[in-house]
């Protein structure tokens, strides 16, 4: 395994997401990369010469791919790359657009689902007793906020017109996205090429469900797929948002016999989540011309169709006949009496407030789940 070579890659792909948050992007400019060029020619001059005359000596082999040009490690030359990059960047940068940058990344990834999608992972990890590794750090730390900017950021972008109009885009519900599509793709490697390369190097069978997060992810808003605007398949894709996080988790753990109860739960619960959330929206998308199986089905209808992916959610959780699934069907039941209220009034400042106490119950029910599941760890403290 080249340890080298990752590790240049790591530094150098960090690097070019700091350059385009910091807002220098020195990397778009020809004058940086007659200046790399400048720097790499004299590190190829000045490596060779100390290698030759045996300043250097590498007994790191199998760390490296062991390809020579003619004396120095290949990988010597993305070292010198990043080595002149980051004062490139450090010298460009506006810090007041990257303040602005980091606020709007930070916004566009929705910090109040931020649980929804690393929340059930921490479960995962602790019903199974699992050892941290730093696969599953570094997955937990990809499914805040780049995974969340991943789903947001480009929906955000590919619903300007609708959300110009919305009075909830700009605070909680993400930003008013004024960015170009060349910033929005930036900001998204920037992001994700990091993880893509650990997973690539350190956990290989972690790549085919970190390119399902992805795709996922863009079919659902991207053109020419835009899946959100396909009534009830809008809901299945949302769905696949919270439950490939966790299924990715999962296999990180290593975890054989999956909890297919479970998984098809969180998949309902999912589904009916997106379409209460898509009522509040019905005018805004109906004014952009988009539709959504809100915008389709009617708040009151849709309201009916929430409440039964609810109401499934719970049975095949009390199905699954363990105490732990059990106490979460019973918890989950405070969903469908919320959404089920908009079938007796469904205007949108009513729809509103069930999102919002839908946003709450996340809240308050994920903490005492989550102490629920410590509690063991808590009493092993206290009796060891």
């Amino acid at each position: 395994m080249d340890n080298f070579l990752f590790f240049a890659l790591i530094i150098g792909s960090i690097l070019f997401f700091i350059d385009i948050i910091s807002g220098a992007k020195v990397s778009t400019k020809k004058v940086f990369w007659i200046y790399e060029g400048i720097f790499l020619l004299f590190t190829f001059i000045f490596d060779n010469i100390l290698n030759i005359a045996g300043v250097f000596r590498f007994h790191f082999i199998a760390h490296t791919l062991n390809i020579r040009i003619p004396y120095m490690p290949i990988e010597d030359l993305l070292y010198g790359f990043c080595l002149a990059y980051l004062p490139a960047i450090l010298y460009e940068t506006d810090y007041h657009v990257s303040i602005k940058n980091l606020k709007r990344y930070f916004i566009i990834s929705r910090p109040t689902l931020w649980p929804n999608t690393f929340v059930p992972g921490i479960w995962a990890l602790l019903i199974y007793h699992t050892i941290l590794t730093p696969s599953i750090i570094i997955l937990l730390g990809y499914t805040i906020i780049p995974y969340n900017f991943c789903v947001y950021g480009i929906n955000d972008y590919f619903d300007k017109e609708s959300d110009a109009v919305n009075t909830r885009k700009g605070k909680l519900d993400g930003a008013k996205v004024d960015q170009s599509f060349t910033q929005m793709i930036l900001f998204f490697l920037g992001s994700h090429i990091p993880f893509l390369l650990y997973f690539l190097f350190f956990s290989s069978k972690l790549i085919p469900i970190f390119l399902a997060l992805i795709f996922f992810a863009i079919t659902y808003s991207a053109k020419p797929f835009r899946i959100k605007e396909i009534p009830f398949l809008d809901s299945i894709n949302s769905s696949f948002h919270f439950v490939l996080p966790l299924l990715a988790m999962l296999f990180a753990i290593g975890i054989r016999n999956l909890p297919f109860e479970v998984l098809f739960s969180f998949f309902m619960w999912g589904m009916a989540s997106q379409s209460m959330g898509a009522i509040q929206d019905i005018s805004s998308d109906r004014q952009a011309g988009m539709k959504s199986v809100a915008t389709v089905m009617g708040a009151r209808i849709t309201a009916y169709y929430a409440t039964i992916c609810y109401s499934i959610a719970i049975i095949f959780l009390i199905l699954s006949r363990s105490a732990l699934t059990m106490l979460l069907g019973i918890v989950l039941i405070a969903y469908p009496i919320n959404v089920a209220r908009l079938s007796f009034n469904s205007d949108e400042k009513k729809a509103r407030n069930v999102w919002m106490i839908f946003l709450r119950l996340n809240y308050i029910f994920g903490f005492f789940i989550t102490q629920f599941l410590l509690l063991p760890y808590y009493l092993s403290i206290i009796h060891p």
